[in-house]
């Protein structure tokens, strides 16, 4: 194979494992963001649970008692399936972290 196309196909293999480490880096800001943005909703859930918390307890009486208690076991659910939830995107971010780290260490054996 004459000297010019070897180059040019290690040329084009240094592109393309370029690309690819971009996209794995994109996917992995991508899920990061995503974690940012459940962590900044759960934040601003937890404020309007408080303040509708506070006017229950203003209420007083029997009834605000059941309330109470009913809404705490629903937001017990909700607590569950938002905790699921992160650790789903934890782990969906770990391994992509790991697949990212596997390209970067294909793309400096190549170069």
């Amino acid at each position: 194979m004459p000297w010019y196309r070897r180059f040019s196909f290690y040329r084009a293999l240094n592109s393309y494992c370029f690309v690819q480490s971009q996209h794995f880096q994109m996917v992995l800001f991508n899920r990061v963001h995503d974690a940012g943005r459940l962590i900044t909703f759960m934040d601003y859930r937890i404020s309007q649970l408080q303040l509708e918390l506070d006017a229950l307890k203003s209420g007083g009486g029997p009834e605000a008692i059941a309330k109470v208690e009913e809404r705490a076991s629903e937001l017990q659910e909700e607590l569950k399936t938002t905790k699921r939830e992160r650790d789903e995107v934890l782990l969906r971010r770990e391994a992509s972290e790991k697949e990212l780290h596997k390209v970067r260490s294909n793309l400096a054996e190549v170069q």
